[in-house]
């Protein structure tokens, strides 16, 4: 069923390629029709054959706007505002509930927007749709790590050790810079370096 969805929304994209391409041509021959000679068209005969195109221009312009956007510029960290938000299969309330979030706060990455819906995926790669009032942008992460990890008062390794973390803590991101993220856990806070967290790119700065 997932990949049916994955399958219309290509389709989707592969339309709105189409319209483009089509706007395209529409430009093209406006600028080939103004270039004939008006003794063989006349010049009202080439203002209606403009009038016509220009209306097809805006019927197409009218459909290449979709409310459907995905690709590695709309992707995003966020969280999970709720403790039971349901993530669905398809983007609506009729769509199967796949599994429900009971941790508020949870990372997760958005990878899709349809209308009010977003397309998220977690650390343990499962995708699915949320409605957007149960996301937050606060941002949050995992902590990912065989054992514990140390986090520093300040972001160097020679700065003095705070508290430790384990793996799958959550943490509230604070700030990021230089892989360094400061993070707050239960209270405290500390400096941890990025790799060792998951809902934060590499080099991101968070302020």
């Amino acid at each position: 069923m997932r990949n049916l969805y994955c399958r219309v929304f290509d389709i989707y994209k592969g339309a709105m390629k189409i319209i483009f391409l089509a706007i395209k041509m529409f430009i093209h021959k406006t600028h080939l029709l103004g270039n004939i000679d008006s003794r063989l068209l006349g010049n009202n005969n080439i203002n209606f054959v403009n009038k016509k195109l220009l209306a097809l221009l805006i019927i197409c312009l009218s459909f290449a706007s979709p409310a459907f956007s995905a690709g590695p510029s709309a992707a995003y960290y966020a969280s999970i505002k709720s403790d039971d938000a349901n993530i669905r299969t398809g983007p609506s309330a009729r769509y199967p509930i796949q599994w429900t979030y009971k941790h508020r706060n949870w990372p997760v990455q958005v990878t899709a927007s349809f209308e009010r819906w977003k397309k998220i995926s977690d650390i343990n790669g499962e995708i699915g749709w949320v409605h957007e009032v149960l996301l937050s942008n606060k941002r949050y992460g995992l902590i990912k790590t065989e054992g514990v990890q140390e986090v520093y008062r300040l972001p160097l390794n020679t700065s003095t050790k705070v508290f430790i973390v384990e793996n799958g803590v959550v943490a509230e991101l604070k700030e990021c810079k230089n892989d360094w993220c400061k993070i707050k856990v239960e209270g405290h806070d500390g400096w941890l370096k990025s790799e060792h967290i998951w809902g934060v790119d590499k080099g991101e700065v968070i302020e």
